[in-house]
């Protein structure tokens, strides 16, 4: 059964590293998708603790997302409350917005 969920601007709808339990289809708004990757690359003006988020993409109304993540095991070694799928990338929402 799919359930309406509404995200304001700014919020997270889940973080990289969270574990990946369904997939989600946009009602309406917009959705960024973006990966850390300040503990791959050595820039001096970037401090310790500061994140460098890229963008990946941008989802839109009929969009879905998610999907991926919750299909492609993540081989970590150590699984986290016994789940084996990962997100790879943090949403976050662009505009106020509504998934399924």
């Amino acid at each position: 059964m799919l359930k309406e969920k509404d995200i304001l601007r700014g919020e997270v709808l889940y973080s990289e590293g969270d574990g990946a339990d369904f997939l989600f289809f946009m009602k309406e708004g917009e959705i960024i998708l973006y990966c850390d990757i300040s503990d791959e690359i050595q820039i001096p003006v970037i401090e310790t603790g500061q994140s460098f988020n890229v963008p990946i993409c941008v989802y839109r109304m009929g969009s879905y997302f998610g999907d991926q993540e919750c299909l492609t095991e993540v081989i970590k070694t150590e699984l986290i409350d016994d789940k084996k799928y990962y997100r790879q990338a943090t949403a976050e929402a662009w505009q106020n917005c509504s998934v399924l």
